[in-house]
């Protein structure tokens, strides 16, 4: 079952969204001036598969039930400031990189910007799986939360190579569905029946509802459900950048959201 296909971003494979993040990031630093983003990508799609992720796993070193790599959702990334050259000029690259990436929806792999033997290169873009993520976390189940989220991550490109891969991808989906149905581990306890249950499709095999999650999923709204929003904001700049169904237009005092689907809109406040 696969619902996002894998796409070619310099010659590496990643989901969609993920490459229109490294886009932006790059158009971000360009902004600036100055500096470059050194982008590699974590593997090409033949090489997503789990035996070639345990003999290849990258500098994380992970397993392939607990590797981004077969996610599409790994990359490694640095940045070089090109005319600098402080004794700092390094470490001032990591900072100057986690500034720009971070509100683009990049997760670095350590928890500081610091310089940390390749590790420091590794991001992970979330999309989607970050609300699933951030709910285990608030219920008190953050151990949890890194498997879920690398279940759901692989099982929505169909590289998900573990037990109960359906149930898996049936979980993943409620949660993109807004369905908190607690962990991805295959397991259809009470949350999970719940949720089907507020679909209207308990009972129904799993074969069946997989792949109409994944149709309900990928239709594209009409204008009937289009909705216009405002975020006002005087005397202050605003900068908005937006993802999945939310578009954003700059106004005098702030900016006017037109809202498709779900989305995400990431709001730069200025003076």
């Amino acid at each position: 079952m696969q619902r996002v296909p894998v796409i070619a971003y310099r010659s590496s494979a990643v989901t969609p969204d993920t490459a229109e993040a490294l886009r932006l990031l790059e158009v971000q630093a360009a902004k600036l001036g100055g500096m470059r983003i050194r982008y590699t990508g974590a593997v090409q799609a033949q090489n997503m598969e789990w035996p070639v992720v345990a003999k290849n796993p990258g500098p994380t070193s992970l397993k392939p039930e607990l590797s981004m790599v077969p996610s599409g959702r790994e990359i490694y990334l640095g940045l070089s400031l090109d005319k600098y050259e402080g004794q700092d000029k390094a470490q001032r690259e990591i900072s100057i990189l986690w500034s720009l990436a971070i509100p683009l929806g990049f997760t670095p792999w350590c928890r500081y910007p610091l310089i940390s033997s390749g590790l420091d290169q590794v991001f992970h873009f979330f999309g989607p799986w970050r609300m699933l993520f951030d709910h285990l976390h608030g219920e008190g189940r953050g151990e949890y939360a890194w498997e879920s989220v690398v279940a759901a991550a692989q099982s929505d490109v169909g590289y998900w190579a573990g037990t109960k891969p359906v149930e898996r991808f049936v979980q993943a989906q409620l949660h993109r569905l807004g369905f908190h149905c607690g962990l991805v581990d295959g397991n259809i306890g009470p949350r999970t029946t719940q949720a089907l249950n507020a679909l209207g499709i308990k009972g129904k095999p799993l074969d069946e509802i997989a792949p109409y999650l994944a149709k309900i999923l990928d239709e594209k709204p009409g204008k009937k459900d289009r909705s216009i929003g405002h975020v006002v904001i005087p005397k202050r700049r605003v900068q908005a950048t937006s993802f999945g169904g939310v578009h954003t237009t700059q106004t005098p005092n702030g900016i006017t959201l037109t809202i498709d689907g779900p989305g995400k809109v990431l709001l730069d406040i200025q003076e």
